[in-house]
């Protein structure tokens, strides 16, 4: 059998295996309606929200969204076959290149339909919650005051009417709200009220979610071990995509209670002509709107950080309806829960969790003693799946070579492809700036045909720019939306000619490092990712090219990188125009810039 043939034999494999494996997923459309569906649900499904076993669509969502991501991890697996056959066999790399290319479009399709499926769920479940609330039995009778924190009446005890008709501590269980409401609006109000209890539950779901994940983050930061790494941050995503869904419920319970209340209670002051305090409860609420976006750009649930703020705003319109009408027990309950609320106020910064790869990177020595010998011979070169290495082809040996005829040269490494010949690297560079000054140097040890090659996501490629087979594009990643408006003016002042495309998916796995450091780009060649951003987000990816330089693109990447950075340490107030939508509120900042080497 030919080599050729040995190779197609070997990806067929990859294909069968893949195939078997994720049939159902495969023959499934991206559509999530339930008619759309053969209505099977995988085994060992349960519902993540009690009440909704059954739902038949959204059972049938939650074995799609695991078959989908059992189809993701599949073909995940078949892209990391196919380029170890990138690696090992020269002669066909661009088959295996294609199929690559191939593979992870249908990665990005398959996230980009567990975006749709997972969007329905939580739909479906946010319905279910707050139609729940909305039909819940109201109390009957209105007790002597026995209010628990969030408001709601523990027990109906009959109490006796005081001067000024207040029958109860629970504000707008008096008859002053009954008589002077609407029998719809009334209705509304009672159910926000009684709905405050629930809130107060997911929101300390949340809390204690949110306590596990920075324990995790912290045990993830500071293992130096790749596999317990792994483990660690799936446990991470995990939690972090359920807690996800937790603040979603909790904001549009929130959100509810809100508008019926202040709707309530605004219709009740202009009875009462109080406009004064309609106006002053109306620039409180704008202020309060701005504070929420504010908060939402630091914070890891808005929601969840925004709460007390809110809820101060209600209480404080409260009291003041409680003032004029002379409620006193009313006055007072409320006042215990300011106090309370106060006394447990806490916020949730941004975790800002990132992937580890784990990269060694270090520049090329010729120190003396050499760090080679008999006793220390070269070893195999060390290669990754992730994220980008730029390293120093020194050349390819029928056999191994003895240390000596690399001239101290270090760190090395050797492959083996499958014709039996060992190829030689040198060095581990962060950028393609780096890794051609590095090949200057090691020319000028005598290793005239030396070239400088890379690792990008797996994919490997000769930077041979007098042969024009390889051209540079910068990946911009935005969590939702279009590209901020300074985004775009930077691509303009700095690039001409160059296009902007918005790639066909979206990406649910950032990739990602620490941070950048005095313009370069750390952790991961030619990555730029902000300390804020969230862990695991969806984002819409916008790619700029073709650039012919490496250092063109890193230029690029660096001022988007350096802008955006600053962008998230600026005040809602300031003047810079790179400001990110704050008139909406709508966080489209950048997640991340990469810049990505692409063979011809």
């Amino acid at each position: 059998m030919t080599l050729i043939n040995r190779m197609k034999t070997s990806l067929y494999k990859i294909f069968i295996v893949l195939f078997m494996s994720c049939g159902v997923a495969f023959a499934q459309q991206p559509g999530v309606a339930s008619n759309e569906t053969s209505g099977k649900v995988p085994g060992n499904i349960t519902p993540r929200v009690a009440g909704l076993g059954n739902n038949a669509e959204y059972m049938e969502l939650l074995g799609r969204e695991r078959q989908l991501h059992e189809l993701e991890d599949s073909l995940a697996r078949a892209v990391a076959n196919v380029r170890e056959l990138f690696r090992e066999n020269r002669e066909n790399r661009s088959l295996h290149g294609n199929r690559i290319i191939e593979l992870e479009a249908e990665i990005f399709d398959v996230r980009d339909r567990i975006g749709q499926t997972s969007a329905r769920i939580s739909a479906i479940e946010q319905d279910f919650i707050i139609n729940s609330l909305q039909g819940a039995q109201q109390p009957t009778d209105d007790g002597d005051g026995n209010i628990d924190d969030n408001g709601a009446v523990k027990n109906n005890v009959d109490a006796p009417e005081n001067t000024t008709g207040e029958k109860s501590a629970n504000l707008i269980h008096n008859d002053f709200f009954r008589d002077n409401l609407p029998t719809t609006d009334y209705a509304a109000l009672r159910r926000a009220q009684d709905s405050e209890a629930a809130l107060a539950g997911w929101l300390e779901k949340y809390a204690a979610n949110y306590d596990n994940l920075r324990a995790l983050a912290t045990e993830y930061s500071a293992t130096n071990d790749a596999q317990a790494a792994d483990t660690i941050f799936a446990r991470y995503s995990e939690l972090s995509r359920h807690n996800a869904a937790l603040s979603d419920t909790a904001a549009a319970i929130w959100n509810r209670i809100f508008d019926d209340k202040t709707y309530s209670y605004n219709y009740l002051l202009e009875k009462l002509n109080r406009g004064d305090l309609i106006v002053g409860f109306a620039e409180k609420v704008l202020h309060a709107r701005d504070e929420r976006v504010a908060i939402g750009r630091k914070s890891e649930s808005e929601i969840a950080s925004y709460y007390p703020v809110g809820k101060s705003l209600l209480l404080d319109c409260e009291q003041r309806l409680a003032q004029i009408l002379g409620y006193s027990r009313s006055l007072d309950s409320l006042q215990k829960m300011q106090r309370k609320l106060n006394a447990h106020k806490r916020d949730f910064p941004t975790i800002g969790l990132r992937e580890r790869l784990f990269i060694d990177y270090e520049d090329i020595t010729t120190k003396s003693p050499a760090r080679y010998n008999a006793n220390n011979p070269i070893p195999s070169l060390k290669t990754y799946t992730k994220g980008v290495i730029y390293r120093i082809l020194l050349g390819t040996y029928t056999r191994q070579q003895p240390v000596s005829i690399f001239k101290n040269i270090a760190p090395l490494g050797w492959i083996k492809g499958i014709d039996g010949r060992y190829t030689y690297y040198a060095g581990g560079y962060e950028t393609a700036s780096r890794a051609l000054e590095a090949l200057e140097t090691v020319k000028k040890l005598g290793f005239r045909t030396a070239v400088a090659t890379v690792w990008a996501e797996g994919n490997y490629i000769v930077l041979d720019a007098a042969a024009g087979n390889h051209f540079y594009r910068v990946e911009i990643t935005v969590r939702d939306g279009d590209l901020p408006r300074w985004a775009k003016d930077i691509i303009a002042q700095t690039t001409a000619g160059k296009e902007i495309m918005r790639s066909g998916g979206t990406s649910n796995r950032t990739s990602a490092t620490n941070g950048i450091s005095g313009g370069t780009l750390n952790g991961v060649s030619s990555y730029g990712v902000l300390n804020g951003a969230p862990s695991m987000i969806s984002g819409s990816i916008f790619i700029v090219s073709p650039f012919e330089s490496a250092v063109d693109a890193e230029k690029l990447a660096e001022k988007l990188i350096a802008a955006a950075q600053h962008t998230e340490s600026t005040t809602q107030n300031a003047s810079q125009g790179e400001a990110s939508n704050e008139s909406s509120g709508e966080k489209n900042e950048i997640i991340s810039v990469k810049v990505v080497p692409v063979e011809r």
